[in-house]
C-alpha cells in the first residue's frame, strides 16, 4: 500500500540551540496533527550536540548538517531544495507551536497569501507585542 502524499515540510533552522530545538521539535510532533508532514531540521555546525540529539531521539526526521554555519538563509534554501511538499512553514528553533497553529495559518492562506507570519512573545519580555497586529488566533 502506497503511503499518503507528503503535504507539509516543517523546515527548522538550529545553530548551537539544542535545548531550545528539542522543545520545537516536541511542539511541531504534539500540535502538527491531520496532515501529512515530515521535518527538515538544519543544522548549521552546531558544537553543543544538537545533530546528535535529533538523531537518538527524532530519527524519523530529516538532518541536513552543514560543515559550517551558512547563516538562516542559505541553511533555509538547502531545506527547500530538499523539500518536496506542497506547503512548507520555517518554524524557528526557539518557536513553540501552538494547539491549532496549522489550521489557523492554512486558514490565511489563498491565491492573494502566500505567507503568513505568526505572533509570538518574547518570555524575558511578556510585555512585549509585536508591531503588527496579526490576523491569526493563536499566539
Amino acid at each position: 500500500m502506497d503511503s499518503p502524499a507528503l503535504q507539509l515540510s516543517v523546515v527548522i533552522v538550529n545553530w548551537n540551540t539544542r535545548e531550545l530545538l528539542r522543545a520545537c521539535l516536541e511542539s511541531v510532533r504534539q500540535h502538527t496533527g491531520g496532515i501529512t508532514y515530515e521535518i527538515i531540521v538544519v543544522d548549521n555546525d552546531s558544537h553543543d550536540g544538537s545533530p546528535a540529539m535529533v538523531r537518538q531521539q527524532f530519527p524519523y526526521w530529516r538532518l541536513i548538517e552543514n560543515t559550517e554555519n551558512l547563516g538562516f538563509a542559505a541553511a533555509v534554501n538547502l531545506a527547500l531544495a530538499a523539500d518536496s511538499a506542497p506547503l512548507v512553514a520555517l518554524v524557528n528553533d526557539d518557536a513553540l507551536l501552538a494547539p491549532g497553529w496549522l489550521a489557523a495559518t492554512r486558514a490565511e492562506l489563498g491565491p492573494e497569501v502566500a505567507a503568513v507570519q505568526g505572533a509570538h512573545g518574547l518570555p524575558t519580555r511578556p510585555d512585549w507585542a509585536p508591531p503588527m497586529k496579526p490576523k491569526l488566533p493563536y499566539s
